[in-house]
């Protein structure tokens, strides 16, 4: 791309300026964000951009980022309606520091609610009468899914060697 994709790094902004990421997307299922560096606040601001983007408008519907497989399970539980606090959550589900930012805790609070408004939604589309929850393969802790409709969307998150 030869000019620049967006003037704001605000979150809340509309995103019809990102709307030329929707041809370098095209029928991707996963796109990688990276970052150079940790503990930018631009680069946590602009990846919750573009998530909001990815989610509004392309249609994803996962998002990872690089956090400790063990640590990052309490966010993980938080996002989908587990107890605590956005800080104390994400300071404990991340490692080198990486949740301690307000940026971070903005974009975990705009998750949240957003992942579980498309999960209640999605679920009475998905469920006809009779239709029970089936347990995934590898399901975490004995956690079900409803079958998806089509084959998700992944948004990564990654900086640094290595990627959850």
């Amino acid at each position: 791309m030869t000019r620049a994709v967006s003037a704001s790094l605000d979150p809340a902004a509309p995103s019809d300026d990102l709307e030329p990421l929707r041809d370098v997307i095209g029928d991707a299922r996963v796109v990688g964000i990276g970052e150079s560096t940790h503990h930018a606040a631009e680069f946590y601001r602009l990846r919750h951009r573009l998530l909001r983007f990815l989610t509004e408008r392309c249609g994803f519907t996962a998002y990872v980022f690089e956090a400790p497989f063990t640590e990052a399970h309490v966010i993980d539980d938080w996002v989908r309606g587990g107890p605590g606090d956005v800080a104390t959550i994400s300071a404990a589900g991340t490692a080198l520091g990486l949740g301690d930012h307000p940026e971070m805790h903005a974009h975990l609070t705009w998750i949240a609610p957003a992942q579980r408004a498309r999960r209640a939604a999605a679920a009475l589309r998905r469920r006809p009468a009779g239709l029970h929850r089936l347990a995934a393969p590898g399901a975490h802790r004995g956690r079900t899914v409803s079958p998806p409709s089509r084959p998700g969307r992944v948004a990564a998150a990654h900086a640094g060697h290595r990627a959850r």
